[in-house]
C-alpha cells in the first residue's frame, strides 16, 4: 500500500510541478505580452503627443493668421500718404516757394469696400477750403491742394458704409500720424 501511496504522491507532485510550471510560463508570457503591450501603447502615446504639438502650433499660426486678417480688416491699419511736388517758378504774395500737395491713403484690400468717404480737414487759417472729402478707392481717397507749405496738423475721418467712423491725426510735415 505505501508503494500506491507514494506513486500517489509522486503522481500528485508531477501534476504540482507541471502546473506550476505552466503557471509559470503563464505568467512569463503575460508579463512578456504586457510589456511588448505597453511599448505599442508608449509609441502611441508618443506619436499623439507629437500630433498634439503640432496642433498646437497650427493653432498658433491660425491665430497669428486671424489677428493679421482683423488687422488688415480694421481701420487702425490705414495709412496716410502725402508727396509734395515743387512748382518751379511759382511764388505766392509773401515770395514763399508753391507745390502741389496731395494726400491720400494706403487702405487694406479688406478695408476698401467698407469704405464710403474720407474727409480731410485742413486746420491751418491760411486754407481757404479747410475740408475736402473724397469716396474715390481707386485713387486712395486722394486729395490735392496748392500751396506754400505743408500743414503740421491735420485730421482726417474714415467714414465706414456701417455708420462707424474713425479719425487720424495726420503731420503732412513728418508723415507721422496718431
Amino acid at each position: 500500500m505505501e508503494d500506491i501511496q507514494y506513486k500517489q504522491l509522486q503522481r500528485a507532485s508531477n501534476i504540482s510541478a507541471i502546473l506550476t510550471l505552466l503557471g509559470v510560463v503563464v505568467v512569463i508570457s503575460a508579463l512578456i505580452f504586457s510589456y511588448f503591450e505597453i511599448r505599442k501603447m508608449e509609441e502611441r502615446v508618443a506619436e499623439l503627443a507629437a500630433e498634439e504639438s503640432q496642433l498646437k502650433e497650427k493653432i498658433e499660426h491660425q491665430k497669428a493668421q486671424i489677428k493679421q486678417y482683423e488687422w488688415a480688416s480694421s481701420p487702425q491699419a490705414i495709412t496716410a500718404q502725402t508727396k509734395a511736388v515743387e512748382l518751379n517758378g511759382i511764388k505766392d504774395p509773401s515770395g514763399r516757394q508753391v507745390y502741389d500737395f496731395s494726400i491720400w491713403l494706403q487702405v487694406p484690400v479688406l478695408l476698401k469696400d467698407k469704405i464710403e468717404q474720407v474727409q480731410y480737414v485742413f486746420g491751418h487759417p491760411t486754407m481757404l477750403n479747410k475740408t475736402r472729402e473724397s469716396t474715390e478707392a481707386s485713387n486712395g481717397y486722394s486729395v490735392s491742394y496748392r500751396g506754400w507749405g505743408c500743414l503740421k496738423s491735420m485730421a482726417i475721418k474714415v467714414f465706414l458704409k456701417d455708420g462707424e467712423s474713425h479719425e487720424i491725426q495726420f503731420d503732412q510735415c513728418s508723415g507721422e500720424q496718431r
